[in-house]
């Protein structure tokens, strides 16, 4: 079953989905049709592309780009991806969004574009964040 904050990726069209209720109990979330639009006795199809759970891949915050780097800054806390190196920005490869979740169960989200710099502020103590996550377009979820 999906749980409340799972990420949720469409394998035929790229949709991206966080889960943000839990209690409706069944299969994973579904997208697109399972169609060929080409085909006029395939159009009443009713399948559905089952979407593929994201894991939260990690790495060495000192050699990969995508692992969410966390530091105190005034009340808050800044995450930069990429340190030393940002992660690129570009149009086809860029960071879509950051995530925070508390020790409490609270979710803050920050949403990049390409050109932008790979960092946010969020006004979260450093001592309440339970992990950090972020999305790659290219290659998925990272968390630190």
């Amino acid at each position: 079953m999906a749980m409340i904050l799972d990420v949720y990726k469409c394998p035929k069209c790229g949709n991206v989905m966080t889960v943000l209720n839990s209690e409706v109990p069944g299969t994973p979330p579904s997208c697109c049709y399972l169609r060929d639009p080409n085909d006029p006795a395939d159009l009443d199809r009713k399948e559905r592309v089952t979407m593929a759970k994201l894991d939260e891949k990690s790495g060495d915050v000192l050699t990969e780009k995508h692992v969410p780097f966390i530091e105190k800054q005034g009340n808050g806390i800044r995450i930069t991806m990429g340190k030393p190196a940002l992660h690129p920005m570009l149009a086809d490869h860029y960071i879509q969004w950051v995530e925070v979740v508390t020790k409490d169960d609270r979710s803050y989200r920050k949403f990049l574009l390409p050109g932008q710099q790979p960092i946010a502020s969020f006004e979260v103590k450093l001592d309440d964040v339970a992990r950090v996550r972020e999305f790659c377009t290219l290659h998925d979820l990272w968390r630190s």
